[in-house]
């Protein structure tokens, strides 16, 4: 199974290896989101289908506290990530976390999506070539 998930923000570099959410409940992602999956990300601002990448390694864990999810997220990255970025002062105080690295394959793609394609609320949706087809101009497997 591959995925699509969305950001907020413009990604003018390659999505970064050490990748991350954190939900007040334990939603799908959290469990269907595995290594050697395909993960599409999709931007908001530009409406445009921009990496495809490959999970290599994933992470999921319970957190009481956001120092219990520094801690956690620093364990599995290998260092202290950007742990003053609004996504983590705005995260939930306690929840769950998926955490994931990937890998860039090619260059960014820059799809534009066609009015059919809309992203559900979670930022997150399980894609395959026929919904690339239809969601995505000039999509070229």
């Amino acid at each position: 199974m591959s995925f699509i998930t969305s950001r907020s923000y413009e990604i003018d570099y390659k999505p970064s290896d050490d990748e991350y959410h954190m939900w007040r409940r334990k939603l799908w992602p959290y469990v269907e989101v595995d290594r050697n999956q395909l993960l599409y990300f999709y931007e908001t601002p530009t409406q445009c289908l921009v990496w495809k990448t490959r999970i290599t390694e994933v992470e999921r864990f319970e957190y009481n506290s956001k120092s219990e999810a520094r801690r956690g997220l620093k364990n599995f990255f290998g260092y202290d990530h950007e742990f003053d970025s609004p996504y983590f002062r705005n995260a939930p105080k306690q929840g769950y976390c998926l955490a994931y690295k990937v890998e860039v394959l090619g260059k960014r793609l820059n799809l534009e999506k066609r009015p059919a394609f809309r992203m559900p609320r979670l930022g997150w949706d399980w894609i395959d070539e026929k919904r690339l087809r239809k969601w995505f101009r000039t999509y070229r497997p």
